[in-house]
């Protein structure tokens, strides 16, 4: 099973990921948590944030969630997700397969702005 978490940087979902993961344990068995910014550093950071490495980084992703699932792991993807191609991808390539979107209004996020991203949108 893969539940993949997407919305905003400060929205919630890698809190959400980790409450997730301890709620269905008991039902499911254990999961692994792919967090974008931990696959990062398991390639040695080789990427940097422009559209084409965040491109590759979302394909390293989900090409290791489906990897994973087809080995009977159940995963949480807790990530930005910026491009629909490879939600698409998923849909079509990883069986079990469930997203949630977290909705958090921008005003909340700039209210919070746990790391400083929000400082200059309007």
């Amino acid at each position: 099973m893969v539940i993949w978490i997407l919305g905003l940087s400060g929205a919630g979902k890698s809190f959400l990921s980790l409450k997730l993961r301890d709620e269905l344990k008991s039902d499911y068995g254990e999961f692994l948590i792919l967090d974008g910014d931990v696959i990062r550093k398991v390639f040695d950071n080789d990427l940097g944030f422009t559209i084409k490495d965040r491109n590759i980084n979302a394909s390293r992703i989900s090409k290791l969630a489906s990897f994973l699932s087809h080995n009977n792991v159940n995963v949480i993807v807790p990530v930005l997700s910026l491009f629909p191609d490879w939600l698409k991808w998923n849909r079509e390539n990883i069986r079990q397969y469930y997203e949630i979107f977290i909705d958090v209004p921008l005003s909340k996020l700039k209210e919070k702005n746990n790391k400083n991203i929000y400082l200059n949108f309007i």
